[in-house]
Order: C-alpha cells, then structure tokens, then sequence
C-alpha cells in the first residue's frame, strides 16, 4: 500500500472510532430529523463565532447567551438585529460572543443580513440546494471560506444536507495534514489540495480525524490532541500507521 492510500485508510480508521461521539451541538440529537429554524439557528450561530477561539468556548458562549440570557428566542436574527449596530457594540463585553471586536460586529452583520434576504431562518442557507449551491449562499453572507466550510460539514454530518465539502481549514487540520504530508504546517491551500489527494470522493471526511488528533484537549482517546502546537508533539500517542509514514515523526526520529 503506497503511502497515501496508507494515510488516508488510518484517518479513516480513526474517523469511525470518533463518529460515536456526539460532535455537532444541538444537530447530533436529532439522528438526522430535519432542523427546526430555532436549532438551525443556534447551529448557525454557534458556527461563525467559532473564529480565533476554542471551539467548545465558542459552543459555550453562544448558548449562554441565547438560551441563559434571552431565553431561547423564536427568532434569534430578529433578537440580534433588533439592536442598532452601536447599541451592539456597546454589549461586546456584557454578552461574551467574542473578545474581538470585529468577530462581535461580524455576527450582527451577519444576522442583520440573514434576516433580511432569508427570513431569519438559517435553513434556507441549504434545504432544497447542492453542496455547491449552499456554499455560494454561505459566501452571499461572507462567512469566510472556513467557516463556510465548517457549517456545511457539520450538515453533511448530521444529515441535513447530502454532499462533499473541503475540510475547514483552521489551525489543527493545517497543522496536522501538513506534518503528516509535508513535515510543517501546510497552508489553507495546501490542506485542501491534500485532503482531496487523499480522499478525493469525500474530503471532508478527514476533516474530524485531523482536527482530534491536533486538539489541544484531551477527549477521551489515546490519539486525542497528540499533534498539539503547544510543547512538544506526543507523537507516540499517534495512531501507528499514521506515524509510520508521518513527514514530521520521521524527520526527528520519533
């Protein structure tokens, strides 16, 4: 077995153990039920503030703030755009989204936008469309490529949209793709361009085994996190095929 097919066969491997988990907050529950528009929309939510912030922070935050403290709105993009942009700025700190200012103004241009082209009710982002097709609705939004890509797996995950997206380039997948293939971090081109080498019919399916194995946080596996950017890469915690063939480990010995 070439090296490829050796790689992919383990991210694969890996990808199955971790599918019993429930990954995807407030779609997971559903066993692939369709979306009502309120949980369409924390789903929403919780995915473009996930920007330059842990992403179980970002989960956290987000249902804090909807759910704790405005209740659990019918219309969540109604609530959102009910404030004028400077009224919205002035609660950056009081609803805790995001430290940035600019990810903080994001989500109110965002929403102010949803609600005026669809309603207010993310599922018209993808019910009825193509992979394709919702993408080019997601970028309508500028929700920014990888986060577009995000809420489009997380979906195809959960069974509310049919299709093959590209992985969501963050710092984990970069990371991991690139020293297993290339021995450092690979760009946000280079991730994608891999990820469809490797897996051409379905990209996105490596997106889970390469963002766990570069999580900081351990989650319950012997892999978890071992490609950490922190200190030094637990790299005999790795999944041994993987490591076997990995640019990075063989390169140091390890």
């Amino acid at each position: 077995m070439n090296r490829d097919r050796t790689v992919e066969k383990s991210l694969l491997e890996y990808r199955r153990e971790l599918m019993v988990a429930e990954f995807w907050p407030y779609l997971d529950a559903l066993e692939g039920r369709p979306a009502s528009k309120k949980v369409a929309n924390k789903f929403f939510l919780g995915c473009i503030i996930d920007y330059h912030q842990p992403v179980n922070r970002a989960w956290k935050k987000s249902r804090e703030l909807v759910e704790d403290r405005w209740g659990d709105p019918a219309d969540l993009w109604g609530t959102v755009s009910s404030f004028r942009l400077n009224q919205w700025m002035t609660f950056q700190d009081s609803f805790g989204l995001h430290r940035y200012p600019a990810a903080h103004k994001r989500v109110w241009r965002i929403g102010t936008q949803l609600r005026e082209e669809y309603g207010g009710d993310a599922r018209k982002l993808w019910l009825g469309f193509t992979v394709p097709q919702a993408r080019q609705n997601l970028h309508s939004l500028r929700t920014g490529l990888a986060i577009t890509e995000m809420v489009l797996g997380g979906l195809v995950d959960t069974g509310q949209l049919e299709g093959s997206p590209d992985v969501k380039t963050d710092r984990h997948v970069k990371r991991v793709i690139g020293r297993i293939m290339l021995g450092r971090e690979a760009s946000d081109d280079e991730a994608r361009d891999l990820t469809r080498r490797l897996h051409k019919e379905d990209p996105w399916a490596l997106d889970r085994p390469l963002f766990c194995l570069g999580k900081e946080a351990e989650c319950g596996t012997s892999s978890e996190g071992c490609c950490r950017s922190r200190g030094r890469p637990r790299c005999a915690l790795c999944l041994h095929r993987i490591r076997s063939v990995c640019v990075f480990a063989s390169d140091r010995g390890l």
